[in-house]
């Protein structure tokens, strides 16, 4: 590809550019905790008492990835790793859009302003989605002008993507399709020999994955994890509050059940894979699916947020220049993008923009990249990308200010941990986002070492805080010296319930600092007549 290439390489210039300017300027933060866990994992501090390249929402290959990157010059592999696939797809994006459109700047110009969301806040699920909408691009370039090289980059963004994210890899496939699948693409034996390829090698990895995933360190993860996400993940919690029968099969108090909402996950008697599963039997899976005007007005509120809006109003700018075909194809995955959101709504998993906006900018690249090479069609691509950006903007940059203005505050609370001592992370009160960003030195991150009560709080690298046992935090809840905690203020009254309800108890906070979100104490669930200071 003798013009693809350079044009790829300017393209990544432009990108790490904006990438470094953006981190310079405002800072470049994780847009949640999944990825500052990923992280800890790969790199053995924080939530994980030791290293692991099994990631979890991540391909075990991609930990490898990581893990061998190790700290390049004092920066987290990991951050480096993601941030690099970010420039990547991006680059390709521009590279391959702007030949299909023979307009190279303007497509720049329309990948930038679509970039926003993940330079400023990237996200695993995001960044995988953005490597897809890259290969297919690819593939509609190497239909328009057959060559090894490009249908090779397609593949190789492809299973990065797999790697990353699979589920959003297959999600972007799917409403893709329609755009990408042409009958000459479908006759073509090489592509098929490479497709091949790229599925024999994503089934190996994810075979090798599972086989880790099934041994005995992860057991006790593996047990709880499907049965905690139907509570935490898919609204399950509902439906058992409505049912007596299932509340006396667990076990559980209407307090625990609430505790049980606000991710308590650290007590087996409570949130352990036996009282789980036996509320689940009595309500049933199934009783999480439903479509109703609630959910219906959350999915709405979802497709409406401003970089969200920002690509769909970049999507129709492109599309009405479509006529036919081009038309009909946009259309059929759009349809399937609603069907899928539909579905997934349905299912009862809520506030996920960051896995429809990959899929909404992988469809205004391709409608833009149908777009007909007539001189005013160029119009709508810059007026999308105007669009776009400016929204986008608008959003981050007071997002990014907000957030460098408030970690003051929240490092000073963590002063006043005890470096020695392992402090417990309820949910998501510590903000990680914020004090482990991708692009931050080893020795400018905090060393406390943390467990986080959370969907990995069995996972094996997060019992290590408590040599394994997976009732330590409880154990030392009820202990003389009490458990050093981050915990929501609401879930605080929760708390003195489940100690009275559970351990016939009192809860003692000793308080050491305090933020909007949440208290940062020592708690004790001790006999009532075990006097110290409370609050």
């Amino acid at each position: 590809m003798p013009k693809t290439l350079p044009r790829f390489l300017i393209c990544l210039l432009v990108f790490v550019a904006m990438i470094l300017l953006v981190e310079q300027v405002f800072g470049i933060w994780f847009e949640t905790n999944d990825d500052v866990g990923m992280m800890m994992m790969a790199h053995g501090f924080g939530v994980a008492g030791e290293a692991t390249p099994l990631l979890l929402f991540s391909s075990l290959w991609q930990g490898y990835i990581v893990q061998a990157l190790g700290w390049p010059f004092g920066f987290p592999g990991y951050g480096v790793y993601l941030m690099g696939a970010l420039a990547i797809a991006l680059a390709a994006q521009a590279a391959f859009l702007g030949e299909l459109t023979g307009r190279v700047w303007l497509s720049l110009l329309l990948v930038a302003a679509l970039a926003v969301r993940p330079v400023f806040a990237p996200q695993f699920t995001v960044i995988a989605g953005y490597l897809a909408a890259a290969s297919f691009l690819a593939l509609l370039a190497y239909q328009a002008r057959p060559r090894l090289s490009v249908l090779l980059s397609a593949a190789t963004l492809a299973f990065a993507s797999f790697l990353m994210r699979e589920h959003i890899f297959v999600l972007a496939a799917l409403v893709a399709a329609p755009l990408v699948l042409r009958v000459p693409l479908l006759r073509d034996r090489r592509a098929w020999a490479v497709a091949g390829g790229v599925v024999a090698l994503a089934v190996v990895a994810r075979l090798h994955h599972q086989s880790v995933l099934d041994g005995p360190e992860w057991a006790g993860f593996v047990a709880q994890n499907l049965p905690r996400a139907l509570f935490t993940d898919f609204n399950l919690t509902p439906h058992v509050l409505a049912s007596p029968e299932a509340m006396r099969a667990a076990g559980w108090s209407v307090n625990d059940v609430r505790l049980l909402e606000m991710w308590w996950l650290a007590d087996p008697a409570l949130a352990g894979p036996g009282p789980l599963r036996a509320a689940i039997d009595v309500v049933g899976v199934g009783s999480i699916f439903g479509l109703d005007a609630a959910r219906l007005a959350l999915l709405g509120d979802e497709l409406t947020r401003p970089d969200l809006l920002a690509a769909v109003l970049a999507t129709l700018l492109a599309g009405i220049t479509l006529r036919g075909a081009g038309l009909l194809r946009l259309l059929a995955g759009s349809v399937a993008l609603v069907a899928l959101a539909l579905l997934i709504t349905a299912s009862g998993r809520l506030d996920i923009s960051r896995v429809y906006f990959p899929v909404l900018v992988m469809l205004a690249l391709l409608a833009a990249a149908a777009v007909p090479r007539r001189v005013w069609t160029a119009l709508p691509i810059g007026l999308a990308a105007v669009v776009a950006g400016w929204l986008s903007l608008g959003n981050h940059i007071p997002v990014a200010r907000a957030v460098a203005a408030s970690l003051p505050d929240i490092q000073a609370v963590l002063s006043r941990a005890e470096p020695g001592r392992v402090h417990v992370v309820w949910g998501d009160t510590l903000p990680f986002q914020r004090l482990y960003p991708p692009l931050a030195r080893r020795d400018s991150m905090s060393a406390l070492r943390l467990y986080g009560i959370g969907s990995a709080s069995y996972a094996g690298y997060a019992l290590a805080r408590f040599g394994g046992d997976p009732s330590g935090v409880v154990t030392a809840l009820r202990s003389a010296e009490g458990v050093s905690l981050f915990a929501y203020h609401a879930g605080i009254p929760l708390l003195r319930t489940y100690c009275a309800e559970r351990y016939q108890g009192e809860l003692q906070v000793e308080p050491l600092a305090e933020a909007p979100r949440f208290l940062f104490g020592i708690f004790r669930c001790r006999p009532i007549d075990a006097a110290t200071p409370s609050r």
